[in-house]
């Protein structure tokens, strides 16, 4: 559930923050970016904040940590599509990585199917 609200809020973002720059031909280099602007510094602090006696430290540095995320991620999706290299080092990424959209749709589900049995029961 949490992957599809991030993924929706990554195609929220470009339709409403990048529709001036709306361009088809690097919407998916610009949803990669956004998505990637998103996702390593949730990772990243996560990876810092491993123990729950520091959760105090972690809740209160949230809003600067995201504010620093967004001001360095966005720009960066909104310019380096543009560099026609980079564009196509992300869209081979891509079109590899669709493998596993297959793989990982079905599991989801049988995972939800599992989960709402394991609730009911």
């Amino acid at each position: 559930m949490e992957s599809i609200l991030v993924l929706a809020g990554i195609l929220f973002l470009d339709l409403t923050l990048f529709l001036a720059m709306r361009n088809k031909v690097e919407f998916q280099t610009r949803s990669i970016l956004v998505l990637l602007a998103i996702l390593i510094p949730a990772m990243w602090r996560l990876v810092l904040f491993q123990n729950y006696e520091d959760s105090s430290v972690f809740v209160s540095g949230e809003i600067t940590w995201w504010a620093i995320a967004a001001a360095i991620g966005l720009p960066l999706a909104i310019f380096l599509p543009k560099i026609d290299w980079f564009k196509k080092l992300f869209e081979g990424i891509a079109e590899r990585c669709i493998v596993f959209l297959y793989i990982y749709l079905p599991i989801s589900f049988i995972s939800l199917i599992f989960v709402f049995a394991r609730n009911i029961y």
